[in-house]
């Protein structure tokens, strides 16, 4: 890339010889990793946990058939962390149908399981480590960089403001 070039090209001018390493991690790992090193509670589901949680939900509500669970729960986790992601208030009655009702519903069960538990999901680790960054200073290296993202949702969005601050 261009500023990769230029990085080079003023290395180069200043001869040095090698670049301090970088350390360069997906988003979601960076954010696991300062959660789990600095929360002083809560419990951050693995992906395969979040899962498990969603299919009990669908598996248990006897109002519904449905003829795949497992892609059903897995729909229903994906939708749900876009909710989280995207800061979407699940008060949007006006707009549901039977489908929808149904998530809102297994949503509201499985927030409040998290709630009960003190349990943090990948959609809602970025606000977890935004309450914890607000809460106290945090070792954070001097740099931070984003890369290859394609459109920021509010959550990052407002992350960045509060690293921003530190």
């Amino acid at each position: 890339s261009l500023s990769l070039k230029r990085q080079y090209d003023l290395h180069s001018s200043l001869q040095q010889r090698s670049w301090a390493q970088a350390n360069v991690m997906p988003l979601t790992s960076w954010l696991s990793t300062l959660w789990e090193q600095h929360a002083s509670t809560g419990y951050l589901l693995s992906p395969w946990q979040e899962q498990q949680r969603w299919q009990t939900l669908v598996q248990g509500d006897d109002t519904i058939i449905t003829l795949n669970p497992e892609k059903t729960a897995a729909l229903a986790q994906q939708a749900n962390t876009l909710m989280d992601q995207w800061g979407i208030p699940a008060d949007t009655s006006e707009l549901c149908n039977a489908d929808i009702t149904r998530f809102l519903h297994w949503r509201e069960l499985f927030r409040a399981e998290l709630s009960e538990h003190n349990w943090v999901t990948q959609g809602t680790l970025t606000a977890a480590v935004i309450d914890l960054l607000a809460s106290r200073p945090l070792p954070l290296p001097p740099r931070i960089g984003l890369l290859g993202f394609d459109e920021l949702t509010p959550m990052t969005t407002t992350l960045i403001a509060e690293l921003e601050q530190h």
